[in-house]
């Protein structure tokens, strides 16, 4: 117990093992925060939990004997099976990678509609999962928050990190939502969709004004002057046509 105007002890020798959980000394005692299954292979004994679908347990040990049980339970958001809607019917596949229990995850995937799951997974399982899918092919896009995902980000072809990540996933990510809102995927995938296809429209301007108007600047048969207008007109096009991405 810890009082106000008690200073927070420093932990020490910290261990850190993904997917499962933590270790470190406190005050010279050996702390131990983490899954059920970390903790039991510590040969710490647990007492038996019944877990709804969507709880989950986070145990805490000290000096190899149990000291509490935290409940978490992450409700989904109100528009996550939307926004699931909308990239399936983009020909987009959803596949769910947890470490959850697999009970969890199934609930998760059910909710959303999501006929690919897997639970139990750790840090590197997702990350070979998802480089099977790029070898075969496959264009892929992760989208994550925690430390646990970071080795997913990276690998993927596309990482994106959710709003309030941790610094470790938005290092590995190419981008970060700013806002608490996952309706925000659906805007990035139609903002980068515009963009394409304004570079597309852009380039294919830029090389017709250059395979018609080169060849009468080289015979003279366009005044140097039309040209230089020309090309100023040009370049404004190009300029207001992106100016239409927002």
């Amino acid at each position: 117990v810890f009082y106000k105007n008690r200073a927070t002890p420093q932990a020490e020798k910290v261990e850190v093992v993904p997917g499962k959980g933590v270790r470190a000394r406190v005050l010279s005692r050996d702390v131990v925060i983490g899954s059920g299954p970390y903790l039991s292979e510590m040969g710490i004994p647990l007492p038996e939990i019944v877990l709804s679908p969507e709880e989950m347990a986070v145990f805490m040990a000290v000096d190899g004997k149990l000291e509490a049980v935290f409940f978490v339970e992450a409700p989904l958001k109100d528009t996550a099976p939307e926004v699931v809607r909308f990239f399936k019917s983009r020909k987009l596949w959803p596949v769910l990678l947890s470490g959850d229990r697999e009970e969890v995850v199934k609930e998760v995937a059910r909710r959303l509609s999501i006929e690919e799951f897997y639970g139990g997974l750790t840090p590197f399982d997702k990350a070979n999962y998802i480089r099977g899918l790029m070898q075969k092919g496959k264009g892929v896009i992760m989208v994550g928050d925690g430390i646990n995902d970071a080795p997913a980000l990276k690998e993927a072809h596309l990482g994106i990190a959710s709003h309030n990540a941790t610094d470790l996933a938005v290092e590995a990510a190419e981008v970060a939502l700013l806002r608490e809102e996952i309706s925000l995927l659906v805007e990035l995938f139609k903002i980068s969709k515009k963009t394409v296809r304004t570079v597309k429209e852009n380039l294919l301007w830029a090389f017709g004004y250059n395979m018609v108007t080169i060849p009468l600047a080289i015979t003279g048969k366009l005044h140097p002057i039309v040209s230089a207008i020309l090309m100023v007109i040009s370049s404004l096009l190009v300029v207001l046509n992106s100016l239409r991405i927002k």
